[in-house]
């Protein structure tokens, strides 16, 4: 019986990457594969528990349930300014101990116009951000509320961030300017945000790497990794991608 197990193994592996996968041991897969394994390693390297994680611009709750599945301990807070798109969100994180909030994140507090798009990943408080400006898509504006980061961590007492995961479609940088004070204070460990430049095109506002970077890099964060979603060819060739930056 041991003799055949080797073989057995082999034709697995074979079957599984004809139907293209990869088998790889956990321990061995590099930084910028997946996002949930390096922030478990890192935090592990640096000694700090995730116990505190944000999801900003949760849309209907994908990554917020696969922190969930990830970080069983972590207090997870998900927002969506939406009111439709939260109330899917809601639904589909009934069950799930996460808490949500149909509000959206900026530099102050008050009401803004949201940009709704009929494929709601492009929603955001910027109309000229990178894909929907590029692509023209037409959208209806809404007025939803608008509070800081700073001011919501006051409010619900809460000390620290483990992880911000941040997804607004180009307001990136607002959402981290409404941050300043609990950045300061170092009370954020990690930030995984979009980006689709690696500087600002001047046909559109946000979604650069390097101004975020620069931004961050202020508050003592470090780069780790990038991870590809995406990459758009239409009309124009253009990526949807992440990045991870800790502060050690």
């Amino acid at each position: 019986m041991p003799e055949i197990l080797p073989y057995i193994k082999e034709k697995m592996k074979k079957t599984l990457r004809s139907a293209g996968f990869v088998i790889r041991r956990t321990k061995y897969i590099p930084y910028g594969v997946d996002l949930m394994e390096d922030v478990k390693s890192l935090s592990k390297l640096i000694g700090v528990n995730i116990e505190v994680i944000f999801d900003v611009g949760a849309n209907i709750g994908h990554t917020s349930l696969s922190f969930r599945n990830n970080f069983a301990q972590a207090k997870i807070y998900a927002f969506e300014p939406h009111p439709e798109t939260h109330k899917r969100l809601t639904s589909r994180l009934a069950y799930s101990d996460v808490d949500s909030f149909q509000i959206a994140f900026g530099t102050e507090p008050g009401h803004a116009d949201f940009f709704a798009y009929p494929h709601d990943v492009l929603n955001s408080l910027v109309r000229s951000a990178k894909h929907s400006n590029k692509y023209k898509d037409q959208c209806d504006t809404i007025k939803v509320p608008v509070e800081t980061i700073d001011n919501f961590c006051a409010a619900h007492s809460i000390y620290k961030i483990d992880l911000l995961k941040i997804d607004v479609e180009g307001a990136e940088l607002d959402v981290l300017n409404g941050a300043k004070e609990t950045l300061e204070r170092g009370r954020v460990r990690f930030v995984y945000f979009e980006f689709n430049d690696i500087c600002e095109n001047f046909l559109s506002y946000g979604g650069s790497l390097i101004d975020v970077g620069e931004y961050l890099s202020k508050f003592g964060f470090r780069f780790v990794a990038t991870y590809t979603d995406a990459v758009v060819l239409r009309d124009e060739f253009s990526v949807v991608a992440n990045c991870l930056m800790a502060r050690p």
